[in-house]
């Protein structure tokens, strides 16, 4: 059967396959132009045969071309295209008017407009009678913006403007690349049979838990299957690193056990496939770890172990180490472990706008695509990346302190302490989950509870800080921790919050230092009748630290409320405030 006359052409032009099934559809199927239009794929129509007045056609198509160019460019991964010549409004034949401009003109157009100069291809061919333009705009590596600065990115079949934070992401992101999704420098006949029937099973066991029994039956199947082939069924880096032994004996973990500090360490070192890695580091650990540190009493009879380190925390900080390390780098992840501390160390630090003060609610962006689809295909890691809340869950449901995260250029460190576990602290975690308010898959909650048991009081701003939130998230959370009883306000002239009774006895807390609200109340009432104050005294009177003091002292000052005795000492632990003298 011969093809069709419309498919004839357009297979004659060896166009990309999306522009020939838009061209199809805009003539065939009468659709509009921009109906057709996706995310690799725009239609743009020269002003030159718009009936427009009092605009400059050359000007105009330049202003179109440079916005649509740099939004592809910034938008997309690879290849991606603008036909010019066609009006995107209008259904059917009548949409393609063509063009005649010079492909040299355009080209050298898009180049000098934008920074760094992007160099796109042209090609011209005929359709429907009329002379179209393709406009090729090549697998980005840099991120584009006009002469003057103007930026954009595509979504979906617009143009957004590009912020700075999104700016700085999109350029670290192209300027380290998915290492993982080069060519592979090994062949599938090299993969490891154990790491492949591991692979196998896992993906079997990912999907009967989703209901299917649809598993590839050969090894070529499942590298396909997990993305670790490009299209040339070629194997991939990622299939290398996740199947594979490193090559020449490199090392992929190195285990250092310290029985007593300072001895010499025992070493262990892994490498094996990393399908493999994850259960072999974490067996390596538990071998290491107490499963019993503590017992807690929970009531009634029930009694729980406490392990060294929750195994929770333990499975997120080795896979974060695992999945997020920089393949480009031939350091080893080490893991250090004594009986109370497990550090584990990952090359590769952290992107552009995420640091230590930010990470539990900076969306993670994967340093290797390609792997992570496939690890996630395997049931190894989950879509949401929240792997850090999930340490902070469990170490401090545990009656541990949150974990320590240490960034540098090269390499990222996550320490665990097991310490000596709150046992009330997990006791009053139960008792509240009893009581109807169970916070355990909370990490917000389970920050602020935390504080609440070891400080007085928390303010606006130690809030925000601690859960890393922006005003109207803390708002929401300090309205939901109110509204389940946990905390409650107090003081009328500053933001500040505190443990309700209920809870504070239920978590036995004796701290009895005065809030900040009350340390102010006091001070000014003090001031006010005449005394001198130094700051050790007040912070012996209130129990509250020196340095909160100086703080609510200078505040004080700031508000024409007190000054420096100018009588005494006016520096040092000897200086005394007194009320500031009205005029």
């Amino acid at each position: 059967m011969e093809n069709p006359p419309l498919a004839h052409e357009l297979s004659a032009m060896n166009l990309p396959e999306e522009v020939s099934s838009a061209l199809r559809a805009i003539v065939e199927q009468g659709m509009t132009a921009d109906s057709q239009e996706s995310q690799t794929l725009d239609f743009k129509e020269d002003p030159a045969t718009a009936t427009l007045e009092s605009v400059n056609p050359d000007s105009k198509l330049v202003e179109i071309l440079l916005k649509a160019a740099i939004c592809m460019a910034n938008g997309n991964d690879g290849d991606s295209f603008i036909v010019l010549g066609v009006k995107d409004k209008i259904a059917g034949v009548g949409a393609i008017v063509g063009t005649e401009r010079d492909v040299d003109w355009i080209r050298g157009k898009v180049y000098s407009g934008t920074r760094p100069g992007l160099d796109v291809g042209v090609e011209e061919f005929y359709f429907q009678g009329k002379r179209l333009l393709l406009i090729r705009i090549p697998r980005p590596l840099r991120v584009y913006s006009r002469t003057r600065g103007d930026s954009w990115y595509r979504e979906g079949s617009g143009c957004r403007v590009m912020t700075q934070e999104k700016r700085t992401r999109l350029d670290w992101e192209r300027r380290n690349p998915d290492f993982t999704a080069k060519p592979a420098n090994i062949g599938e006949a090299d993969l490891d049979l154990g790491a492949l029937e591991h692979a196998h099973q896992l993906l079997a066991a990912k999907r009967a838990a989703m209901g299917s029994m649809d598993v590839p039956d050969t090894n070529h199947g499942l590298v396909r299957e997990l993305g670790l082939v490009d299209g040339n069924d070629k194997l991939l880096l990622a299939g290398e690193i996740l199947l594979a032994r490193p090559a020449n004996g490199k090392v992929a973990v190195r285990h250092l056990y310290y029985p007593i500090p300072g001895a010499e360490p025992r070493v262990r070192e892994l490498n094996s496939p990393l399908v493999s890695l994850f259960g072999e580091v974490q067996l390596l650990i538990d071998s290491y770890a107490s499963q019993e540190v503590a017992r807690v009493d929970l009531g009634q009879g029930q009694e729980v172990p406490i392990p060294a380190f929750p195994r929770q925390a333990v499975d997120e900080v080795v896979s974060n180490a695992l999945l997020h390390r920089d393949w480009v780098s031939a350091c080893p992840i080490v893991i250090k472990q004594t009986p109370r501390t497990l550090t584990v160390i990952s090359p590769g630090g952290f992107p552009p706008s995420v640091s230590e003060s930010n990470l539990l609610t900076t969306r993670s962006v994967p340093r290797n695509p390609t792997l992570m689809n496939a690890v996630r295909r395997l049931g190894l890691a989950e879509e949401s990346s929240r792997g850090f809340d999930r340490m902070w869950v469990s170490m401090l449901a545990s009656g541990r302190r949150a974990p320590v995260v240490k960034v540098s250029e090269f390499d990222v460190s996550v320490t665990l302490d097991a310490g000596n576990p709150d046992l009330r602290f997990v006791q009053g975690l139960a008792a509240m989950a009893e009581a109807g308010v169970d916070i355990r898959q909370s990490v917000n909650a389970f920050i602020v509870l935390r504080h609440l048991v070891d400080h007085p009081g928390i303010d606006w701003k130690v809030f925000a800080e601690k859960l890393q939130t922006n005003d109207l998230e803390t708002r929401e959370s300090v309205d939901w921790l109110t509204d389940k009883g946990i905390v409650e306000k107090v003081g009328d002239r500053i933001d500040e919050w505190v443990l309700t009774p209920q809870l504070r006895m239920l978590f036995n807390v004796t701290n009895v230092g005065a809030t900040r609200s009350e340390a102010e109340k006091w001070v000014r009432q003090h001031l006010a009748e005449g005394a001198a104050l130094t700051a050790r005294e007040i912070s012996n009177q209130l129990n509250i630290s020196t340095a909160d003091v100086t703080k609510l002292l200078r505040g004080l000052r700031s508000e024409g409320v007190a000054m420096i005795d100018p009588d005494g000492p006016q520096r040092g632990s000897n200086t005394r405030w007194v009320a500031r003298m009205r005029h």
